[in-house]
């Protein structure tokens, strides 16, 4: 099932630089799992690293029930999920994520 997707806030930091935050969803009562996100990062990084010449990606924030989960990057978020942090509510299947990157 693809995922949807609309731009929630764009901003220019400054003469150079630009920060968009995008939110990403399934449709209605459907979950995205680890592998959705993965497979979602990897694109939006490689799309971002072909079109522009300074591209990151800055914070992937995970909904998790009623709660919001921070990432400042794809490490931090495989370091959770490989026990190196230690959390009760570890989620496994979200529904939505929203992730905020600079480019220039």
């Amino acid at each position: 099932m693809p995922l949807n997707g609309k731009v929630l806030r764009r901003r220019q930091l400054n003469r150079d630089q630009t920060q968009v935050t995008t939110q990403f969803y399934k449709d209605r009562r459907q979950t995205m799992s680890r592998r959705d996100l993965d497979n979602l990062l990897e694109q939006i990084r490689e799309r971002g690293e072909k079109r522009y010449d300074n591209f990151d990606v800055k914070l992937i924030r995970v909904l998790n029930g009623a709660n919001w989960i921070s990432f400042t990057d794809h490490e931090a978020l495989d370091n959770y999920y490989d026990g190196k942090v230690n959390d009760a509510t570890k989620f496994h299947e979200f529904s939505q994520v929203q992730i905020t990157a600079i480019y220039s």
